[in-house]
């Protein structure tokens, strides 16, 4: 398959933000990623998130951190006085200097506060209006377009259309008391996702970071992607430590018989308790669940357990995880999920193991300047997970194991090496096995990256590929070849591809062929941002000639 693509971008966000982002989701790579979390990520950064400013609430919805991490920011900002720097942020309790640093494209230190004097209480206003379309030969266009405007901590609204819908929301917020009200799509996250979970959720364990997920509870959804929030009334207010929530759902306006759903939550300090009624038109159901979470001297424990009421069902989730020891991390996790659980037509019984190194002397990694201009040489996770996947009526012959080793070695400043071995073993389908090899160099503004991947399942997967170019402040360029054979499509496989900033492309490689592609962008501000991106794309397979497909694809952005 031969591709060209060519791609002219009016917008530039800075460097790909990839890195900072799995670090931050406990992803292994781009290609376990989804559309919906870029586009979160690409708005925080649009719009940093001002953590001196920010309730704990606020702080707990961005998705960013944890609720330890939140209390610990606030407790911190109480005794010592805002947070002024990354560097000041990674000596506070919760927050390594490797998290400390991901955060740093995605918030802000913004202070009012002076020495003495009392806090400001500036209105700040914010709009961003986006639209994006892609049109390809033989497809549905597709197109998108949304708006979101905010006074900061007081008021925000997003007005967002798309092929899947019109979705918005408006929320307020509290000024002297934490408390708000949101009318519209929302998502909602609490504890550990047994009971309350709206969107995205990673199917694997990658490393400690993916052992326990980051609640955000009540949050606004902007996105126009495939549509995975709720729809209807929420609000949450806090008294001191407790914070009591309740929402109403209903997907009418998208299913007559989608029915919808209820719930007050309860939360004090590091524990919560949950109840939850769903399918309002279609025969209720009740779910309750607690949760807790406790940070001592970094060994870390947090779960939840949730019963369905009506029909008996019990789940149960545990993860726990040390601090580091001469360089070493470890951590658990257990699932408990019975089939029927939650409308559910598949349970889950799984337990995780993970150990993270990281040692080696501290090397300074080429184009990059103050904190975390440096790494340690070598960085090594392995990760192992054997669960059991009953379907209703008790059949427990759905089985699969998971294993996952990836290593990283920073061999020179210009140089790092990267690699991952994996192998997942399945009773129902057929197993696949593979390994991939990076090879990454930087001098200066110039990048070069080497890959090869092979899968094996059916009969085998082969993708390799070379990519160079230019990062600079205002623009960047890069020029990619890839070649694959991939006879089955069981042995396919996935390769991340640049794309616009909030956009997320990782095609599957199928077939027997060569593609090229480039990818430019340039950076210019008018009134804070803008953005627009042209592209084209045809193939021409090897093996068997196909017809020629081309394709444009377009971002607008303007933030004012």
């Amino acid at each position: 398959m031969l591709s060209a693509l060519l791609s002219i971008v009016l917008f530039l966000s800075g460097e790909d933000r990839i890195r900072e982002i799995l670090l931050l989701t406990g992803a292994s790579s781009a290609e376990d990623l989804d559309e919906t979390t870029l586009e979160r990520f690409h708005a925080l950064e649009a719009r940093p998130l001002p953590i001196n400013m920010a309730s704990t609430g606020r702080l707990l919805s961005s998705g960013l951190f944890t609720a330890y991490q939140a209390a610990s920011l606030a407790d911190y900002r109480s005794r010592c006085g805002d947070v002024l720097s990354v560097e000041e942020l990674a000596l506070v309790d919760g927050f390594a200097s490797g998290i400390a640093g991901a955060m740093e494209p995605f918030i802000s230190f913004e202070s009012r506060n002076l020495p003495g004097a009392p806090a400001k209480d500036t209105l700040i206003f914010h709009n961003t209006l986006v639209g994006k379309g892609t049109f390809r030969s033989g497809a549905k266009p597709g197109y998108g377009a949304k708006d979101r405007f905010s006074i900061e901590g007081i008021f925000e609204s997003s007005v967002a259309y798309s092929p899947y819908g019109l979705r918005a929301n408006a929320v307020v917020y509290g000024r002297r008391r934490p408390w708000k009200l949101l009318v519209g799509d929302y998502n909602l996250r609490y504890a550990q996702g047994l009971s309350l979970w709206s969107g995205f959720e990673m199917s694997g364990i990658y490393g400690i970071s993916s052992l326990t997920k980051r609640p955000s509870g009540i949050s606004p959804s902007f996105s126009y992607s495939a549509p995975g929030s709720r729809r209807g009334l929420a609000a949450d207010a806090g008294f001191g430590r407790h914070n009591v929530a309740v929402f109403v759902s209903t997907d009418s306006f998208r299913d007559v018989s989608a029915g919808g759903a209820w719930s007050v939550i309860f939360l004090s300090g590091q524990a919560g308790l949950h109840v939850v009624g769903d399918n309002l038109l279609k025969g209720p159901s009740l779910r309750v669940s607690a949760d807790a979470s406790v940070n001592l001297k970094g060994y870390s424990l947090s779960g939840e357990v949730a019963v369905q009421a009506l029909k008996g069902r019990v789940a149960g989730v545990l993860a726990f995880s040390t601090p580091s020891f001469r360089g070493f991390r470890l951590g658990t996790r257990t699932i408990v999920r019975p089939s029927g659980y939650s409308g559910k037509k598949y349970g889950e019984y799984a337990v995780a193991a993970v150990a993270e190194y990281a040692g080696g002397r501290y090397v300074p990694v080429s184009g990059r300047t103050g904190f975390g201009s440096s790494e340690q040489r070598h960085r090594a996770v392995l990760s192992v997970s054997a669960e059991a996947l009953p379907v209703m009526g008790g059949d427990t012959s759905r089985k699969r194991l998971k294993a996952i080793i990836q290593y990283s070695c920073r061999i020179s400043p210009n140089v790092l090496a990267e690699t991952k071995v994996y192998t997942y073993l399945y009773t129902y389908q057929s197993s696949r096995h593979g390994f991939r090899t990076d090879l990454k160099t930087a001098f200066g503004r110039w990048e070069a990256d080497a890959r090869l991947e092979m899968a094996f399942s059916k009969r085998y997967g082969l993708l390799t590929y070379l990519e160079g170019g230019y990062s600079g402040r205002y623009a960047r360029g890069f020029f990619r070849v890839t070649g694959f054979a991939v006879d089955n499509w069981a042995d396919r496989v996935y390769s991340y591809e640049r794309d616009i900033s909030g956009s997320f492309s990782a095609p599957a490689y199928y077939g027997r062929g060569v593609s090229l592609s480039a990818f430019g962008a340039c950076s210019f501000k008018v009134r804070r941002r803008f953005g627009l991106k042209f592209s084209a794309r045809g193939f021409l397979t090897i093996k068997k000639p196909a017809p020629w497909k081309a394709g444009l694809n377009f971002q607008g952005e303007f933030t004012f």
